[in-house]
């Protein structure tokens, strides 16, 4: 029987992003959102988010008692929304990370009924506007995985920062 040959296969390139945002919040995984920010192409290039890098931020000091240590390092975080901030940095961390990182934009992920975020909200928003820094708020429910106002949501956020760069 003849030999069949097949096809080459052809890859294409991955679509460029169509937003580079920060995210900010206290907890990003519901898989509705991550859902919808990958599916309307969109790229996360840093975050202030208390479960991803924000306690990471700070080194862990070097202490004969690991719990000691732990502790330290803890009160040494910054821009936490659920953490005492004796001079609420918390804004201008986030606007230096968007200026530094050349973002779009910043998405604030609000965890239902979670009021430190709320607090924080109106402050860091306002921080933002005067520095010209697009923002937009989304609020999720840890129990429930539709997205479908996220998704609109997002993708308006999209939009504005497509019709600005055009």
């Amino acid at each position: 029987a003849p030999a069949t040959t097949a096809a080459p296969a052809t890859t294409a390139a991955p679509a460029a992003p169509k937003a580079n945002l920060v995210i900010c919040g206290i907890i990003a995984d519901n898989t509705g959102l991550l859902k919808a920010l990958d599916d309307c192409g969109i790229n996360i290039i840093d975050d202030l988010v208390v479960h991803e890098s924000l306690r990471y931020r700070q080194d862990i000091p070097q202490a004969d008692d690991p719990y000691l240590a732990l502790a330290l390092q803890i009160g040494e975080i910054e821009g936490c929304p659920i953490l005492y901030d004796l001079g609420k940095k918390r804004a201008d961390m986030l606007a230096g990370i968007v200026r530094q990182r050349s973002a779009d934009a910043v998405l604030f992920v609000l965890t239902k009924f979670c009021d430190p975020e709320e607090y924080d909200l109106v402050p860091m928003k306002k921080a933002l506007n005067e520095n010209g820094i697009r923002s937009m708020q989304v609020e999720i429910d840890q129990q429930t995985p539709d997205a479908g106002q996220i998704r609109t949501a997002i993708e308006a956020l999209c939009e504005s920062i497509d019709a600005n760069n055009a």
